[in-house]
Formats: C-alpha cells, sequence, structure tokens
C-alpha cells in the first residue's frame, strides 16, 4: 500500500465523535477491572498464580490507550474543524503532500481539513499528544489542565501529575506489547487510570473550546457560560471567573 492509498483508507476509516460509545467503552472497562478482583480473589483463595488476572490487566493497559487514541483523534479533528485552526499549530511539517485521488473527495462530508490532518499524523503517542494539546491551546497544556482542575476540586494535587500519569500509561503499554512485562498496577490503580483517563477525555474538548473562545474568538460572558454546563461544577460563575485568571496567566 502506497501513502497515496493509506492516507485514503484512514480518512474513510476515521473514528466520529460519539460520547454514547466513549462512556460505553468505559464503561466496559470499569466493569471489566471489577472482573479482575474477583478473579485475583478466586486465585488467592486456590492459592494459584496469578497469569489470567494479569493477563487481564495486560488487556486493560491496551484497550485503555487504545481507547485515548481512538477519541483523541475524533476530538482533535472536531476542534480543529469547528475552530478553524491553523494546521501550523499540530503539525511540525510546513506542507503535507495529498494526492490527486484524495482531491476527488474533498467535497465529502468526511473529508475535512481536521480529518486530512490527523490522518498525516503517522502515530499518537504520549509525547505527540502533549505536543498537539499544547499546540492548540497555544499553552503548556498539563500544567494548565491540572490549575484549572484545582480551581473546582480540593482533591487535585498541587504537583502536576497527569501528565507523568499519560507517558506512564504509554510506558506500561509498550512494556506488555514489545517487552513481555506484565502490568504491575493493583486492580485499583488501574481503575484510578480507567476513571482518570475517561474524564480526561471529556474534560479537554470543554476546556479547549473555553480557551479558544474566550481568548481568541472573544465570546462573551453569556455564551462562555452557557458551555460550562457539560462540567460538573457547583458555581459555572466562580468557575469561569478561576478560568480565566488561570488560562490568562499560562497564556
Amino acid at each position: 500500500m502506497d501513502r497515496r492509498d493509506h492516507i485514503d483508507e484512514r480518512v474513510n476509516q476515521f473514528p466520529t465523535v460519539d460520547r454514547v460509545f466513549y462512556e460505553k467503552s468505559f464503561l466496559d472497562l470499569t466493569n471489566f477491572c471489577s472482573m479482575i478482583s474477583k478473579q485475583e480473589e478466586q486465585e488467592l483463595k486456590e492459592k494459584s498464580d496469578h497469569s489470567i488476572s494479569s493477563l487481564m490487566k495486560n488487556y486493560v493497559i491496551v484497550r485503555l490507550v487504545s481507547l485515548i487514541e481512538y477519541h483523541l483523534k475524533a476530538l482533535v479533528s472536531l476542534l480543529i474543524d469547528e475552530w478553524n485552526i491553523n494546521p501550523r499549530r499540530v503539525l511540525d511539517s510546513d506542507s503535507i503532500s495529498i494526492e490527486l485521488n484524495v482531491l476527488l473527495h474533498f467535497k465529502s462530508e468526511q473529508y475535512t481539513k481536521g480529518r486530512i490532518i490527523i490522518a498525516h499524523l503517522d502515530k499518537m503517542n504520549a509525547k505527540s499528544i502533549t505536543k498537539i494539546l499544547s499546540k492548540i491551546n497555544r499553552l503548556d497544556f498539563f500544567g494548565w489542565y491540572n490549575s484549572v482542575l484545582r480551581t473546582y476540586s480540593s482533591d487535585v494535587p498541587k504537583k502536576d501529575i497527569y501528565q507523568d500519569m499519560l507517558y506512564d500509561l504509554y510506558k506500561q503499554r509498550n512494556d506488555v506489547i514489545h517487552n513481555m512485562i506484565d502490568v504491575e498496577l493493583s486492580t485499583e490503580e488501574l481503575g484510578a487510570y480507567v476513571d482518570f483517563f475517561q474524564n480526561f477525555g471529556l474534560q479537554l474538548v470543554s476546556f479547549t473550546s473555553l480557551n479558544i473562545g474566550i481568548f481568541d474568538k472573544k465570546w462573551s460572558n453569556e455564551m462562555a457560560l452557557s458551555r460550562c454546563d457539560e462540567l460538573s461544577v457547583t458555581s459555572k460563575e466562580k468557575f469561569l471567573d478561576d478560568f480565566k485568571k488561570v488560562t490568562d496567566r499560562f497564556r
């Protein structure tokens, strides 16, 4: 398969933003983690080795990375199209090559600027995810993300741990696939990773939309408040005020 067919196929098979599928996928992983706990109890009771529960944990890590990459591609593509983001803020190269057969599909709905840009990303990893989200938001994404979370949750640590979680997740996945090393996380730690990345995928879109809408598109306060409906905050007004102060500091 040459590069032309490769890009064409990527666009045609591109993931779509589907919140129902997103939440069901993470619910399935959460339920699977509960099954791991029961399996560990059974193995302990029978004094057997932990080969089955270890394989189940390995599956969760591999599946979690796949879900993150699948949904992030769809979400980043949506953000690019919704906000008409300059491709230079996403790709490192100054140009991309588009073959003539791809041009034939340009008027079709699935051949959007966002999809074509993301299709040119050869792979997604912790470093590229961090870089893309930082470029789109024009700031240090994870430092900002951590600070925004702290405005409405006292449980969020002062030290930015979320970028470390992303890098650790990819390290664990690579160890499972390439080094044949079993996951050493406890079932509780595994469940915490699933919970965090489920929330992360939803919050990054809300936070990014507020950031671009307020600081680049000059949204009115009413428009910004309407976007806060998607967030679980006690007071939208207070959150929005804190959000603006934190984001202004990072930009």
